[in-house]
């Protein structure tokens, strides 16, 4: 492989796809995660699918939509996993770090 053809979106884009998925299945250990069904389907889609603009524009609206409900999620339970537990939610306190590591990857 040379430099150009690494670079080439058509080449890039699905290792993306496929690193998204790898990066879901680890949260999705810490919460439930639609993300890796999101990264391999359109990995699928973009091998397998002709490259048009209708093809194309359904990744985008499937990509756009998981962005979408990842923010309404950080919006709705993120201040619920980031703050300060009580004195009686030591278990709580101990999957800190596990919260973060999932909001970070989401």
């Amino acid at each position: 492989c040379n430099q150009n053809q690494i670079m080439d979106p058509l080449v890039l884009v699905p290792w993306l796809f496929l690193g998204q998925a790898l990066l879901s299945t680890f949260v999705c250990l810490i919460r439930p995660d639609f993300n890796i069904v999101v990264g391999l389907l359109c990995y699928y889609w973009w091998k397998t699918e002709e490259k048009n603009k209708e093809n194309m524009r359904k990744v985008q609206l499937l990509v756009i939509g998981a962005i979408a409900f990842d923010l309404l999620w950080l919006l709705l339970v993120g201040t619920t996993w980031t703050r300060s537990a009580s004195r009686d939610e030591f278990i709580w306190e101990k999957l800190r770090k596990f919260h973060y590591l999932a909001i970070l990857f989401t």
